[in-house]
């Protein structure tokens, strides 16, 4: 995740890091410096075999409550959780004041399932039958999954979407490095900044930073 990331990067294991949040001011503190590259939606999913195509915010602070368990097809819904640190986690719970509790419901209730980190939540959401969760819709396009992408309250997750109700769902991307990155490394963050950069984040649905 980003924190570990960060740390990483701090503690000289690696030459950069990806975070989806800016950074604490104890990390800046310690040298870590941070560039917003990108943005891209966060999607409401499920698996492909699912006979929806739509959830509504209410219903979804439903179904993280556990007082919806089914689909309208009578399929069993099976929520697919992220860590509470997680900006998706912080994400979904700023959808209304009714998610934010259904969110923290979920996190407390024993039996759901949990995913670390963003491949495992993929994987898990492919996995399971009558899945829903939350994914970047770069990383779908980036790592080609099989995910169906479900429209909320009528919107259907774009990227560079300036609307109102679809800035509610958006993540935002920063590459971390510090003072000792090698040039290797710098001379990375500039090709993500090049032309050429920007229009491989564009092909894979990611908005890049101006």
């Amino acid at each position: 995740g980003s924190s570990g990331g960060v740390k990483a990067l701090l503690a000289g294991a690696i030459d950069l890091s990806v975070s989806s949040r800016a950074l604490k001011d104890a990390e800046t503190e310690k040298g870590a410096i941070a560039r917003l590259y990108a943005t891209t939606p966060l999607a409401v999913v499920t698996s492909t075999g699912t006979d929806a195509e739509a959830v509504t915010t209410p219903d979804l602070a439903k179904i993280y409550a556990g007082t919806l368990r089914e689909w309208p097809s009578g399929e069993a819904i099976r929520v697919v959780l992220r860590p509470e640190s997680e900006s998706d986690t912080q994400i979904l719970r700023g959808l209304s004041d009714d998610m934010a509790a259904a969110v923290d419901d979920a996190l407390k209730r024993p039996g759901l399932v949990s995913a670390t980190n963003d491949q495992e939540n993929a994987e898990t959401l492919e996995r399971l039958p009558g899945s829903v969760g939350v994914i970047a819709l770069g990383q779908i396009a980036t790592e080609g999954r099989k995910l169906k992408v479900l429209e909320l309250d009528g919107i259907r997750p774009t990227p560079g979407a300036t609307d109102a109700r679809s800035q509610r769902l958006i993540k935002s991307l920063y590459l971390v490095s510090t003072a000792q990155t090698s040039p290797a490394a710098e001379a990375f963050v500039d090709f993500v900044f090049s032309p050429d950069g920007r229009a491989i984040l564009a092909a894979n649905d990611h908005t890049p930073a101006e």
